[in-house]
């Protein structure tokens, strides 16, 4: 196509050099004119000659463009192969993709699914595992338990055999605690601080400790009655009434009177009759000797502030001189004991 463009180029000018020579004879009619013109023409044959040789410049440059056209066309066509097949494997890899992405959710679920089920067994594990320490602790508690049962058991036999009572007091010794804030923790230096120890206690045991048949707590005016022998049991607590009989009270006079200090040898509990039956109350010692001190008998002296003016209403003051303190017509002691063992009088 572009030989016969050329082509066509080459007849429309050879037609435009015959019409202007023609027009110039024509016209002119003259030789000169048609010199003229002749130059005009050899001057046109040899730009035509010129444009023939650049033409087959161009055709052979085209040529040659074609070829490398060619190469160029050949390339992209292996490169269009090689993409087509590129694409063919991409197709497959997402195919392969789609698949494994498949695989991969369906391996999520599962491992939600597992990891919910490990989840549930580790509570149940953690709960079981509550369960073994709770049982464990419950296991350790009942042994504790009943090695107190069997400490206890030994401890009520020794309670109420008097003979053996006196063990118990030795327990007194580690509960120093038990009593601070009701007397002094020391020994007292003197008779006049011995005094005001009996007057703690004694008073103390009267605001706290109720009469009752035998050891036991009171909630208003309901009692119940249970074996109370160690220093923590019958101090269980004074936001409680607790209570005991004759015994209890003396045992945990003397007992506390230990606890604040007092030698064993200045503090005992004594038993006998009075005119009622038995009957134990506690005896301590001061220089002068021997005095009897019965807690059954203890209420404490209350006291009502009327103008400035302090008025006994209840209970009894305790004595400042030296004295039996009781509160029945006549006491016959039979035995005695402290924490170095019994005696019978």
């Amino acid at each position: 196509m572009i030989f016969t463009k050329i082509f066509n180029m080459k007849a429309s000018l050879g037609i435009c050099v015959f019409i202007i020579i023609f027009l110039s004879l024509l016209f002119q009619g003259s030789d000169s004119m048609y010199r003229s013109s002749l130059e005009e023409w050899n001057r046109q044959k040899i730009f035509v000659a010129q444009r023939d040789a650049t033409i087959e410049k161009q055709e052979s440059a085209i040529s040659t463009q074609n070829e490398i056209i060619g190469k160029y066309e050949k390339t992209i066509g292996k490169l269009n192969h090689s993409l087509t097949q590129r694409e063919i494997n991409i197709d497959w890899l997402e195919s392969d993709l789609s698949e494994l992405k498949s695989e991969v959710d369906i391996l999520t679920i599962n491992l939600d699914q597992t990891t919910g089920e490990l989840d549930s067994t580790k509570d149940n594990l953690d709960k079981t595992t509550g369960e073994l320490l709770q049982t464990e602790e419950e296991l350790e508690e009942t042994e504790r338990l009943l090695e107190i049962a069997k400490l206890y058991e030994k401890r009520v036999k020794q309670g109420i055999d008097r003979s053996l009572a006196y063990e118990l007091l030795n327990d007194y010794d580690e509960t120093r605690n038990l009593i601070v804030g009701i007397t002094s923790v020391q020994e007292p230096r003197n008779d006049a601080e011995m005094w005001e120890r009996v007057k703690d206690i004694y008073d103390w045991l009267g605001e706290y400790y109720m009469y009752c048949f035998d050891k036991g707590i009171c909630l208003g005016n309901y009692c119940v009655q249970m074996q109370y022998f160690s220093p923590d049991e019958l101090l269980f607590g004074s936001q409680y009434n607790l209570c005991g009989d004759c015994d209890d009270y003396a045992q945990l006079f003397v007992g506390m009177m230990y606890a604040s200090g007092v030698p064993h040898d200045k503090a005992r509990v004594e038993c006998g009759l009075v005119p009622g039956g038995g009957h134990c109350w506690a005896g301590v010692k001061i220089s002068s000797g021997w005095y009897r001190i019965d807690p059954v008998c203890s209420d404490p002296a209350k006291y009502a502030n009327y103008f400035d003016q302090e008025i006994l209403v209840s209970g009894e003051e305790f004595p400042s001189e030296y004295q039996d303190v009781d509160c029945m017509q006549s006491y016959q002691m039979l035995s005695w004991y402290d924490v170095d063992g019994y005696h019978e009088v």
